[in-house]
């Protein structure tokens, strides 16, 4: 039997959180063919001891569930911040497994979720246009197809390859080039308009951010990530409790039951267009700024 993709989770000091999200991703249909690397940071004040200490003594106890095919719980002795926890522990599993599945403690997965990921994470390792593979959606409610490519990669529930994340540049080396051009700005923008205001709070230290510098190194590849048009998680983090949730808007319900997905891409060409506009009443333009984001496909 092939060897599942590794599923990482980084959890901190929200136990309610993480026996949450752990308990969902125990209930995924390949949960016991998976194995299960669980990241703890350690505490910032002495306020947050208490929380990350009753993290640790849950996952301490998971790990001796049979919940996965194997835990392996590595728990810092200070505290690396979310970016950096994500950044060296993703490069010390990937660098091992030559890709993974990350997860945060406030997302909860639907129950095909890891089979979602295995599969696209699969289908699309030979495919250099994509950058990684997102199990969040909130923008093709209406195609029928069961994914679509987007030029953003979501931070909510996603995977990618050794081949890709090695490429990142986290220093943004680049970022003179995007600072003060128009062009260049709208053009990283078609991911969302939040984006090259994101990587000027990164850049002057006002946030601290691995997922919108990964977006600018998707960017500068020109690569797309993969999104599934039901989406297969929800943030249960916008209570005030995450890092970077209180500007996040949860839009979609959630969830696929789905045993299987179709990993062929869906492809906006001028048909389809034509048949949307005569339901929706809406221009090419209007459909594509409705999305959010360019599609791209075969």
């Amino acid at each position: 039997m092939k060897e599942k993709v590794p599923v990482i989770l980084f959890v901190y000091n929200r136990p309610e959180h993480t026996k949450k999200t752990l308990e969902a991703l125990a209930k995924n249909t390949l949960a016991k063919q998976s194995k299960l690397y669980i990241f703890s940071d350690g505490y910032k004040t002495q306020k947050a001891k208490d929380g990350v200490d009753a993290v640790r003594e849950y996952i301490d106890h998971i790990a001796q569930l049979d919940w996965f095919q194997q835990v392996e719980v590595i728990k810092s002795p200070c505290n690396k911040g979310l970016a950096s926890s994500i950044i060296s522990g993703v490069t010390q599993i990937i660098n091992q497994k030559g890709k993974a599945i990350v997860l945060e403690d406030d997302l909860l997965t639907a129950p095909n979720f890891l089979q979602y990921m295995n599969d696209a994470l699969e289908y699309y390792h030979e495919d250099d246009r994509i950058w990684g593979v997102s199990a969040y959606s909130s923008y093709m409610a209406s195609v029928i197809e069961d994914v679509y490519f987007t030029p953003r990669i979501t931070s909510w529930g996603w995977g990618t390859w050794k081949s890709r994340w090695e490429q990142v540049d986290w220093d943004v080396k680049n970022y003179s080039k995007l600072r003060l051009n128009v062009r260049r700005r709208r053009e990283f923008n078609r991911g969302g308009n939040d984006l090259a205001y994101m990587l000027d709070q990164q850049m002057r230290g006002r946030i601290d951010s691995w997922a919108i510098r990964f977006c600018y190194s998707q960017f500068e590849q020109n690569r797309y990530a993969v999104c599934p048009r039901v989406s297969l998680v929800r943030n249960i983090g916008q209570d005030g409790s995450g890092i970077h949730c209180k500007d996040m808007l949860e839009k979609d319900s959630f969830v696929s039951e789905n045993a299987t997905v179709n990993m062929l891409p869906f492809y906006v060409d001028d048909r389809i267009l034509k048949e949307y506009k005569k339901r929706k009443k809406v221009s090419k333009l209007a459909l594509l700024k409705n999305y959010s984001c360019l599609l791209a496909g075969k």
